[in-house]
């Protein structure tokens, strides 16, 4: 017996032991997950703040960089 048999043994033999578990069907909208959708806006504010934070700085480097190579703007 090669090793790829002995693994898919001893994973169907874990799976046939284990415990089934399952979560019953609901309806779509029925849910509310608080915590999740506080994290949704939390990672947003945070995005757009670093995303407006960093223009001025590129815009900086990029009037550098046009003076450097003596394009008018």
């Amino acid at each position: 017996m090669d090793e790829y048999e002995m693994d898919e043994q001893v994973m169907e033999t874990i799976m046939d032991d284990a415990e089934s578990s399952f979560v019953d069907d609901i309806k779509e909208g029925d849910t509310t997950d608080e915590p999740v959708g506080k994290v949704v806006t939390y990672v947003t504010e945070r995005f757009k703040r670093a995303e407006t934070a960093r223009y001025t700085d590129e815009e900086r480097w990029v009037k550098s960089y046009r003076n450097y190579r003596g394009i008018r703007p």
